[in-house]
C-alpha cells in the first residue's frame, strides 16, 4: 500500500508539472491581457503595469520565474486584486467552497444510496418506477435551473428558508440542495442498477440459501461490493465541488472559490487562473488515488501493489 501511495505521488507531480506547462501557455494565448479595459488605460499605465508584474519579459522566461515561484509555495499575486496574493485568495475562500461541496455530497450519498437501495428492492413495482422517475428527473434539471427554482419556491412563496449568503445553518440549506440533488439522481441511478447485477450473483444465492434475512443480504453482502462505482463516481464528484460551482455560489451569494475562478478567466489574471487550476488538479488527482486506496477496503480482492 505505502509504496502505491508514493507511485501515485510521484505521478502526481509529473501531472501537475504537465498541467501547469499547458495551462501557462495557453492562458498566454488567449486573445486580450490583464489590464485590457472598456474605458482603455493610457499607455504609459500599460506599460508600467507590464513591467511590474514581468509581462514584458520572453514568454520562457516568464515561464520558467513562474515554476520557481511556485516550487518555493509563491503563486504570486493577482491582478485583479493587487492587495491580495493568489495563496491569500485561496486560503480565504476555498474552505467556504470546501464546506458547500461537504454539505452537497452529504445530501447527494444521504439521499442516492438509499433511493437505489429502495428502486433496486422493489425492482419493477411502483417503489421502482417512482424512484427512477425521480433520479431522471434529478439528472434533467442542471443547477443552474435548480438554483432559481429552490429560491423561488423555499425563499420568495413559502419563505422557510433565505436564499442568499453563507453564514447561518439556514443559509446552507439551499444551496446545498442546488448543488447535491444532481449527484443524489446520478448515484441513485448507478446503486440501483449495480445492485442489480449484484444481488444475482452466486454468493447473494448461497447467503439466501443459508437463511438470511434479505434486509442483512441486501445491506451486509450485496451493497458492499455495489458500492465499488458508486465510488469509482465519488472521486471525481468531490473533487468538483470541493473547489466550488460557480453558478451556485452565484445564485445564493456564496464566497466560495468558484466565482473567483470564473471571474479571473475573464479578466485575464493569469496567476488566479494558474494557482485555482493546480488546486483543482490536485484535489481531482488527489480524489482518485483515494477512491483507489478506498476499492482494498470495500472489496479484499482487489489489490494495489
Amino acid at each position: 500500500m505505502a509504496a502505491y501511495v508514493v507511485r501515485r505521488l510521484l505521478h502526481m507531480v509529473v501531472a501537475l508539472f504537465v498541467l501547469a506547462t499547458l495551462v501557462f501557455f495557453l492562458t498566454r494565448a488567449l486573445p486580450g491581457g490583464p489590464f485590457d479595459r472598456e474605458k482603455a488605460l493610457p499607455p504609459e499605465i500599460v506599460h508600467n503595469l507590464e513591467t511590474h508584474y514581468g509581462l514584458r519579459q520572453p514568454l520562457w522566461r516568464q515561464y520558467l520565474d513562474y515554476l520557481g515561484h511556485a516550487l518555493r509555495g509563491d503563486l504570486g499575486p493577482s491582478y485583479s486584486s493587487p492587495t491580495d496574493t493568489v495563496t491569500a485568495l485561496i486560503a480565504r475562500h476555498l474552505p467556504v467552497s470546501a464546506e458547500l461541496g461537504f454539505w452537497a455530497l452529504l445530501v447527494a450519498v444521504g439521499l442516492g444510496i438509499p433511493l437505489g437501495v429502495l428502486a433496486a428492492w422493489y425492482h419493477n413495482t411502483l417503489i421502482d418506477a417512482l424512484a427512477t422517475f425521480v433520479a431522471v428527473l434529478g439528472r434533467s434539471v442542471p443547477p443552474i435551473a435548480l438554483a432559481p427554482l429552490l429560491i423561488l419556491v423555499f425563499g420568495l412563496e413559502l419563505r422557510w428558508l433565505p436564499v442568499a449568503r453563507f453564514d447561518t445553518p439556514a443559509q446552507r440549506v439551499l444551496p446545498a440542495l442546488a448543488l447535491g440533488l444532481g449527484m443524489a439522481a446520478l448515484i441513485a441511478r448507478l446503486t440501483r442498477s449495480t445492485l442489480l447485477q449484484v444481488i444475482r450473483e452466486d454468493y447473494i444465492r448461497t447467503a439466501r440459501a443459508k437463511g438470511l434475512g434479505e434486509w442483512r443480504v441486501v445491506l451486509v453482502h450485496a451493497l458492499r461490493n455495489a458500492l465499488i462505482p458508486v465510488v469509482t463516481l465519488l472521486g471525481p464528484l468531490a473533487a468538483t465541488v470541493v473547489t466550488g460551482t460557480f453558478i451556485v455560489e452565484f445564485f445564493f451569494a456564496v464566497p466560495g472559490l468558484g466565482r473567483y475562478y470564473i471571474v479571473s478567466i475573464s479578466n485575464r489574471d493569469y496567476p488566479v487562473i494558474m494557482g485555482t487550476s493546480l488546486l483543482f488538479g490536485a484535489v481531482i488527482m488527489t480524489a482518485n488515488m483515494l477512491v483507489d486506496v478506498l476499492y482494498s477496503w470495500i472489496d479484499p480482492r482487489i489489490r494495489l501493489d
